[in-house]
Protein backbone atom coordinates (compact mmCIF):
# COMPACT_ATOMS: atom_id res chain seq x y z
CA UNK A 1 0.00 0.00 0.00
CA UNK A 2 1.34 3.35 -0.53
CA UNK A 3 0.04 6.71 0.82
CA UNK A 4 0.61 9.98 -0.76
CA UNK A 5 -0.65 12.93 0.59
CA UNK A 6 -0.29 16.00 -1.52
CA UNK A 7 -1.42 19.62 -2.18
CA UNK A 8 -3.98 18.65 -4.93
CA UNK A 9 -5.23 21.87 -5.53
CA UNK A 10 -1.75 22.21 -7.87
CA UNK A 11 -2.20 20.37 -10.77
CA UNK A 12 1.51 20.07 -10.40
CA UNK A 13 0.96 18.36 -7.09
CA UNK A 14 -1.04 15.99 -8.72
CA UNK A 15 1.40 15.06 -11.40
CA UNK A 16 4.23 14.90 -8.34
CA UNK A 17 1.85 12.02 -6.76
CA UNK A 18 1.31 10.65 -9.71
CA UNK A 19 5.08 9.95 -10.56
CA UNK A 20 5.83 8.62 -7.05
CA UNK A 21 2.75 6.24 -7.60
CA UNK A 22 4.10 5.39 -10.69
CA UNK A 23 7.74 4.93 -9.21
CA UNK A 24 6.22 2.79 -6.32
CA UNK A 25 4.10 0.53 -8.18
CA UNK A 26 3.52 -1.27 -11.49
CA UNK A 27 -0.49 -1.95 -10.86
CA UNK A 28 -2.86 0.09 -8.69
CA UNK A 29 -5.36 -2.13 -7.30
CA UNK A 30 -7.17 0.29 -5.39
CA UNK A 31 -7.42 4.27 -5.58
CA UNK A 32 -9.31 6.60 -3.06
CA UNK A 33 -10.20 10.41 -3.51
CA UNK A 34 -10.64 12.12 -0.75
CA UNK A 35 -9.46 15.59 -1.26
CA UNK A 36 -11.66 17.57 0.60
CA UNK A 37 -11.16 21.15 1.31
CA UNK A 38 -14.95 22.04 3.07
CA UNK A 39 -16.75 25.07 1.85
CA UNK A 40 -15.45 27.88 0.23
CA UNK A 41 -17.62 29.93 2.20
CA UNK A 42 -15.20 33.34 1.50
CA UNK A 43 -15.76 32.80 -2.29
CA UNK A 44 -13.55 31.42 -5.16
CA UNK A 45 -10.12 31.53 -4.11
CA UNK A 46 -7.64 30.95 -6.57
CA UNK A 47 -3.73 29.32 -7.17
CA UNK A 48 -0.66 30.15 -8.18
CA UNK A 49 -1.58 28.34 -11.70
CA UNK A 50 -4.53 30.69 -11.45
CA UNK A 51 -6.91 27.87 -10.91
CA UNK A 52 -10.35 27.91 -8.50
CA UNK A 53 -9.06 26.19 -5.13
CA UNK A 54 -12.25 24.01 -4.89
CA UNK A 55 -13.02 23.16 -8.95
CA UNK A 56 -9.94 22.07 -8.85
CA UNK A 57 -9.74 19.74 -5.60
CA UNK A 58 -12.80 18.65 -6.01
CA UNK A 59 -12.66 17.67 -10.08
CA UNK A 60 -9.82 18.72 -11.72
CA UNK A 61 -7.27 17.09 -9.70
CA UNK A 62 -9.07 13.78 -9.31
CA UNK A 63 -9.94 13.17 -13.36
CA UNK A 64 -6.21 14.03 -13.70
CA UNK A 65 -5.11 11.75 -11.42
CA UNK A 66 -7.25 9.10 -12.38
CA UNK A 67 -6.54 10.07 -16.38
CA UNK A 68 -3.26 9.40 -15.55
CA UNK A 69 -3.14 6.37 -13.53
CA UNK A 70 -5.22 4.58 -15.94
CA UNK A 71 -2.89 1.96 -17.39
CA UNK A 72 -1.73 1.25 -14.19
CA UNK A 73 -5.43 0.52 -12.91
CA UNK A 74 -6.39 -1.94 -15.74
CA UNK A 75 -3.37 -3.87 -15.13
CA UNK A 76 -5.03 -5.05 -11.62
CA UNK A 77 -6.95 -8.04 -11.66
CA UNK A 78 -10.13 -6.26 -9.88
CA UNK A 79 -9.05 -2.62 -9.88
CA UNK A 80 -11.19 0.20 -8.04
CA UNK A 81 -11.54 3.78 -7.23
CA UNK A 82 -13.27 5.80 -4.82
CA UNK A 83 -13.73 9.09 -5.30
CA UNK A 84 -15.81 10.43 -2.24
CA UNK A 85 -16.90 14.27 -3.26
CA UNK A 86 -19.65 16.42 -2.51
CA UNK A 87 -22.67 16.46 -0.24
CA UNK A 88 -25.43 16.27 -3.23
CA UNK A 89 -26.19 13.74 -6.27
CA UNK A 90 -25.69 17.55 -8.59
CA UNK A 91 -28.45 19.33 -10.06
CA UNK A 92 -28.50 22.37 -12.77
CA UNK A 93 -25.61 23.35 -14.42
CA UNK A 94 -25.03 26.97 -16.46
CA UNK A 95 -23.89 25.27 -19.94
CA UNK A 96 -23.25 28.72 -21.04
CA UNK A 97 -20.59 29.08 -18.09
CA UNK A 98 -18.89 25.76 -17.02
CA UNK A 99 -16.02 27.18 -15.80
CA UNK A 100 -18.06 29.27 -13.33
CA UNK A 101 -15.74 32.46 -14.46
CA UNK A 102 -19.41 34.42 -14.48
CA UNK A 103 -21.47 33.27 -11.92
CA UNK A 104 -19.52 31.74 -9.55
CA UNK A 105 -21.61 30.64 -6.29
CA UNK A 106 -20.98 27.30 -3.84
CA UNK A 107 -23.66 25.15 -5.09
CA UNK A 108 -23.00 25.99 -8.75
CA UNK A 109 -19.57 24.26 -7.43
CA UNK A 110 -21.09 21.68 -6.17
CA UNK A 111 -23.77 20.87 -9.33
CA UNK A 112 -20.74 21.45 -11.98
CA UNK A 113 -18.16 19.15 -10.19
CA UNK A 114 -20.96 16.21 -9.17
CA UNK A 115 -22.08 16.40 -13.05
CA UNK A 116 -18.95 16.46 -14.71
CA UNK A 117 -17.68 13.84 -12.05
CA UNK A 118 -20.73 11.91 -13.04
CA UNK A 119 -20.31 11.90 -16.76
CA UNK A 120 -16.25 11.71 -16.62
CA UNK A 121 -16.54 8.52 -14.52
CA UNK A 122 -19.49 7.46 -17.19
CA UNK A 123 -17.08 7.98 -19.98
CA UNK A 124 -13.85 5.92 -18.41
CA UNK A 125 -16.19 3.09 -17.65
CA UNK A 126 -17.05 2.86 -21.19
CA UNK A 127 -13.17 2.67 -21.78
CA UNK A 128 -12.49 0.62 -18.97
CA UNK A 129 -15.27 -1.63 -18.35
CA UNK A 130 -13.25 -3.50 -16.04
CA UNK A 131 -12.26 -0.61 -13.55
CA UNK A 132 -15.41 -0.44 -10.62
CA UNK A 133 -15.85 3.70 -10.19
CA UNK A 134 -17.93 4.62 -6.92
CA UNK A 135 -19.00 8.31 -6.23
CA UNK A 136 -19.94 8.65 -3.02
CA UNK A 137 -22.20 11.34 -2.08
CA UNK A 138 -21.18 11.89 1.41
CA UNK A 139 -23.25 14.10 3.10
CA UNK A 140 -22.54 16.83 5.78
CA UNK A 141 -19.27 15.75 7.61
CA UNK A 142 -17.78 17.53 10.35
CA UNK A 143 -14.13 18.53 9.91
CA UNK A 144 -11.54 20.66 11.81
CA UNK A 145 -10.58 21.76 8.46
CA UNK A 146 -8.65 25.15 9.02
CA UNK A 147 -9.96 26.59 5.53
CA UNK A 148 -13.46 27.22 7.79
CA UNK A 149 -11.60 28.33 10.54
CA UNK A 150 -9.46 31.00 8.90
CA UNK A 151 -10.65 34.74 9.43
CA UNK A 152 -13.01 36.24 6.63
CA UNK A 153 -10.78 39.09 5.85
CA UNK A 154 -12.08 40.96 2.94
CA UNK A 155 -14.84 39.46 2.78
CA UNK A 156 -18.33 42.52 2.40
CA UNK A 157 -19.80 43.04 6.17
CA UNK A 158 -23.42 41.55 4.67
CA UNK A 159 -21.60 37.99 3.45
CA UNK A 160 -20.10 37.87 7.13
CA UNK A 161 -23.70 38.04 8.79
CA UNK A 162 -24.82 35.56 6.03
CA UNK A 163 -21.85 33.22 6.86
CA UNK A 164 -22.39 33.42 10.87
CA UNK A 165 -26.18 32.98 10.25
CA UNK A 166 -25.81 29.69 8.03
CA UNK A 167 -23.24 28.49 10.46
CA UNK A 168 -25.40 28.50 13.54
CA UNK A 169 -27.95 27.03 11.50
CA UNK A 170 -25.96 24.30 10.27
CA UNK A 171 -24.92 23.80 14.45
CA UNK A 172 -28.38 24.07 15.53
CA UNK A 173 -29.36 21.43 13.16
CA UNK A 174 -26.55 19.27 14.74
CA UNK A 175 -27.63 19.82 18.16
CA UNK A 176 -31.47 19.05 17.41
CA UNK A 177 -31.15 16.42 14.13
CA UNK A 178 -28.43 14.52 15.15
CA UNK A 179 -26.39 15.03 11.91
Amino acid sequence: MVYIEADMSLISGVDLTYRQINAAKTKVDHLSMSMGGGLPLAGARFTNEGLDVCFTVSYTSRMRLLSTLLSALNRSARPRVLSVLNGSRGGYIDGHDLGLAKNWSIWGLVNHTTLFTSLAFDGIATESPKLTLIRNASGIVESDNPRRRRALVGVPYLRRIYIGVARLIYKLMRFFIGM
